[in-house]
């Protein structure tokens, strides 16, 4: 490979800091690496606004596809190397074929999956009767094709795919095996990993006490861009304060909560009784808790991370009406051999403090989080020194 001159990121939806930091766009940066972000959000979302995205020159916002090829025409593609940071599937062939006819060098950053329900045979037939089922018709017949495709080699596979964990490889998307194949595999760990390694071992508390790991559930934007079913917040709150309350008086410790990121009604409202809400402390929070309640939060890799129990939490509105959110917390539970609670059902007068399974934590480890190679190892340094050599 000659050497590169550029990195160029093409993502889906608009940049923000995090994802700068999470996909090591900002060390690039600061070790003075140009780099440009495409910005094809129009693709996916029309568009798309997100609260608090980056802005610069170096951002560039595609119009579509005509306006992708004429960026290209303007690069010595031999120098620049382009980090996809979406997987292949059927919506994005046209994108691919691009990336294939120029043999272009594409990379992906393969971080951050969480165990998935596996599929049978009475969720395929419910899943015939869901809203949107058409359009998730012709989404799974073009997926169909996209492999068909990457199998004659009408779209090539990615040159290289760093990855976390043994189970994040999928996030290549359609034909990932294949790429398994043809790809350089990069070991990496996730960036929750690498946050734990970086663990300060401040105490914010000094009672004891136990952290919930709020979703910001009812509020989320992502509900809004994807047209998601969620949870009536008054009720939901309710729930959530009334099964707090049990646990305060049962385990003698008070409830923590680890705010969502996004959570920008928290700082004018107490939603939980006047109960602490701290922000961006979730890694501390979680080190020194007695144990952890949560849903399907990846903040949960923190809690497997420093052994603490979970208790998994849903209520029957969930379980009724957003079949794949409590499918996730279901599956999620099961992995991990933790308990899974009802927070609308009075809680058993049998219950006993939470223990964790040593064995489904060190498999979660491996298969989601990092690899017996980096486990030990900052991403950045591996990620750094992979692209400048």
């Amino acid at each position: 490979m000659s050497a590169i001159k550029k990195i160029i990121y093409v993502g889906y939806v608009p940049l923000t800091f995090k994802v700068a930091a999470d996909f090591f766009i900002t060390d690039l940066a600061s070790a003075g690496t140009v780099v440009e972000y495409w910005d094809c959000s129009h693709f996916f979302f029309g568009n798309l606004k997100i609260n608090g995205a980056m802005e610069g020159d170096w951002i560039i916002k595609v119009g579509g596809i005509s306006h992708f090829k004429s960026l290209l025409k303007d690069l010595d593609v031999k120098e620049v190397v382009f980090f996809i940071n979406f997987p292949y599937n059927g919506k994005v062939i046209r994108l691919f074929r691009l990336f294939t006819v120029k043999n272009l060098k594409i990379f992906i950053i393969a971080r951050g999956i969480l165990p998935v329900p596996g599929k049978t045979v009475k969720k395929s037939i419910l899943k015939l009767f869901e809203p949107g089922m058409f359009r998730k018709g012709i989404d799974f017949g073009l997926n169909k094709v996209a492999l068909i495709l990457k199998k004659i080699k009408y779209i090539k596979s990615f040159d290289r795919i760093y990855f976390a964990g043994d189970a994040a490889i999928n996030i290549a998307g359609v034909g990932y095996k294949k790429d398994t194949v043809k790809s350089e595999l990069v070991c990496i760990n996730s960036s929750d990993y690498d946050r734990y390694l970086n663990l300060s071992t401040e105490k914010l508390i000094e009672d004891r006490y136990v952290v919930f790991l709020d979703e910001y559930l009812p509020y989320h934007p992502d509900v809004k861009m994807f047209g998601l079913v969620t949870v009536e917040a008054e009720d939901y709150y309710n729930s959530l304060n009334k099964y707090f309350d049990d646990v305060e008086k049962r385990y003698n410790v008070i409830v923590v909560i680890a705010a969502h990121p996004k959570a920008e009604l928290y700082q004018n409202n107490n939603f939980y009784n006047n109960r602490q809400v701290i922000f961006n402390k979730s890694v501390e929070l979680i080190n020194s808790a007695e144990f952890v309640l949560g849903h399907s939060s990846t903040s949960i890799s923190f809690a497997v991370l420093s052994k603490k129990p979970i208790i998994f939490l849903y209520t029957q509105y969930m379980k009724e009406n957003m079949a794949y959110y409590f499918d996730g917390i279901y599956h999620f539970a099961n992995f991990l051999n933790s308990s899974l609670v009802d927070i609308t059902e009075n809680m058993d007068s049998k219950s006993e403090v939470p223990k964790y399974d040593e064995v489904c934590y060190q498999e979660f480890k491996y298969r989601y989080l990092t690899s017996e190679e980096t486990e030990n190892k900052v991403s950045k340094d591996i990620f750094l020194n992979s692209v400048q050599s």
